[in-house]
């Protein structure tokens, strides 16, 4: 019986794992959007090497802030997936049984607080919240993803 909990707690991890890496890939994506746009304000039409000035964009300027908006677009639709299935999981885990259990995940995953934080904010020592985490983990698999897989919901 524990080796079958060590697996079900091992694919739930796994999805909340994921959960955490959109969440820094939305923070990622949007400071690298934050720069772009910051370059693009950079980018001058005006050129003073020659005799004579250039005050109009270049074809080159103008691909370039066209490349950025490209870019800026990919990365917003990318951050509106991840921040949808983020809501998803911040559902998911709202609904687990235990309130102790949802807050510890969602602080911990979708917050992405480093677990002697999250032990830190609920006044409890870091060795009883990683038992908790562990015992979070199990109700997650088996409320939240087997509901999913006998339901035949995508996981």
């Amino acid at each position: 019986m524990a080796k079958g909990k060590t697996v079900e707690k091992s694919e739930a991890r796994r999805y909340l794992e994921n959960i955490e890496w959109m969440r820094n890939e939305i923070e990622r994506l949007t400071q690298i959007n934050a720069e772009y746009n910051e370059r693009k304000i950079g980018i001058r039409g005006i050129d003073y090497s020659k005799d004579r000035v250039q005050t109009s964009p270049d074809g080159d300027s103008i691909k370039m802030v066209d490349w950025y908006n490209d870019e800026i677009d990919s990365n917003n639709r990318l951050i509106f997936e991840y921040d949808r299935e983020c809501k998803k999981a911040k559902q998911e885990i709202d609904s687990l049984s235990d309130s102790r259990y949802s807050d510890l995940l969602y602080y911990h995953y979708l917050r992405t607080y480093d677990l002697r934080h999250v032990a830190d904010m609920m006044n409890k020592s870091y060795p009883w919240t990683r038992s908790l985490k562990g015992e979070a983990l199990i109700a997650f698999q088996t409320e939240v993803i087997d509901r999913k897989k006998a339901n035949g919901e995508e996981i």
